[in-house]
């Protein structure tokens, strides 16, 4: 059995947790009343460090705790932005719009910018990413959990399910 994330408002359970013994999401909810993901079974750990403990594998979130997650993923989400940013425009500046150059010449200036890239990740925080093992995961939870944010009133309670 795979590891899951589920996320959803504590006002949408009753729509979102079947009653029947299937225990199956109902599909056409996704990405409206809650966000799934599969994997990220490390993730789990920052879930636990954020949120409250309900039940097992059960946390909630105060709209302050969801914000405080949110923050955390999106500071190194941005530190990986800024280095992918600053790799494009060189790539832009050097490559794209450079009309004279030969195609050897922007090939290995094309090389020397990925070079760079690399090494400038190399050297930025990979705590969160890594808990996710692939990007992908990363995106969607911080996609959802930022759509879930914006919807979030002061009394509403954010309940994941990490298990």
């Amino acid at each position: 059995m795979g590891f899951q994330h589920t996320l959803y408002l504590k006002r949408f359970a009753n729509e979102v947790r079947s009653k029947d013994e299937s225990h199956d999401l109902p599909d056409y909810l996704d990405g409206k009343k809650y966000i799934w993901q599969c994997g990220a079974r490390d993730f789990v750990s920052t879930v636990r460090y954020f949120g409250t403990k309900v039940g097992d594998y059960i946390y909630e979130f105060t709209p302050h705790q969801v914000a405080h997650i949110l923050a955390a993923l999106m500071t190194e989400v941005m530190e990986h932005y800024e280095v992918y940013d600053k790799a494009y425009e060189d790539y832009r500046d050097n490559v794209k719009y450079n009309e004279e150059a030969k195609a050897d010449k922007l090939c290995a200036d094309s090389y020397a910018i990925l070079r760079t890239m690399d090494k400038e990740m190399d050297e930025t925080s990979h705590h969160y990413y890594d808990e996710f093992q692939d990007s992908y995961r990363m995106f969607r939870i911080v996609k959802g959990l930022s759509a879930i944010a914006l919807t979030m009133k002061e009394d509403d309670v954010l309940v994941w399910e990490a298990g």
